[in-house]
């Protein structure tokens, strides 16, 4: 799952600062969940820009797995936003209109 992705790329990115950010008596593995469930909730409110803000460094170019995994992410972002604005854009919902004719 994408925000779990996520989760594993802001600890791999920031190992130091992602055990800062851990509740007392969190572990490693409690704080992925919570990270993955806020991200998760991020997406589902459609606001794709701040999860890229989170993830997102352009001078990224080392470790090449991690800046691999990066870009995959954000394109993964991309196509997802992509998806919810065509959702948007579209109405689900076919109100006709109704007429009131008397006879």
């Amino acid at each position: 799952m994408l925000s779990y992705r996520i989760a594993r790329f802001m600890d791999d990115y920031d190992p130091y600062g992602f055990m800062d950010a851990l509740e007392t008596g969190e572990s490693i593995n409690d704080g992925i969940e919570r990270a993955a469930r806020e991200a998760y909730s991020v997406m589902l409110e459609g606001d794709f820009g701040q999860i890229r803000e989170w993830i997102y460094d352009p001078d990224l170019d080392e470790p090449a797995n991690l800046k691999a995994e990066m870009d995959s992410i954000m394109s993964e972002l991309k196509r997802l936003e992509d998806l919810h604005a065509q959702t948007i854009s579209k109405n689900p919902l076919q109100i006709k209109r109704r007429t009131n004719r008397c006879s």
